[in-house]
């Protein structure tokens, strides 16, 4: 009797390791003005996600709300504050992760 599907070993199946699309947080300064202080930031995603952008002074307290909201993968940029001048943190916060950052902005 010839074996069937039922009777032959179960083929091993193949699987591929599949990385993550990576995140990344990073300051960026004024192509159009450089040097004059005005910061940006540049978000890049991987992935579409739910994203939280938020910037904080070094006390912690919450300083402005950048975006909240889906974003598609692409690369973002993001001013800080024009009110706000200092050091800040900027913590990008989505399901995948949280990246932190810290920003300088001279007025």
């Amino acid at each position: 009797a010839r074996p069937t599907a039922m009777d032959s070993p179960a083929k091993p199946a193949v699987q591929r390791a599949v990385r993550a699309p990576e995140t990344e947080l990073r300051v960026a300064p004024n192509p159009s003005r450089p040097g004059a202080g005005d910061a940006f930031v540049e978000l890049t995603l991987g992935m579409e996600e739910r994203v939280r952008l938020e910037v904080f002074d070094l006390l912690g307290r919450r300083i402005a709300l950048l975006w909240e909201g889906p974003l598609e993968a692409s690369t973002y940029r993001f001013a800080l504050p024009a009110t706000a001048s200092g050091t800040f943190v900027v913590r990008a916060a989505s399901p995948s992760g949280t990246h932190t950052v810290k920003a300088t902005r001279a007025r």
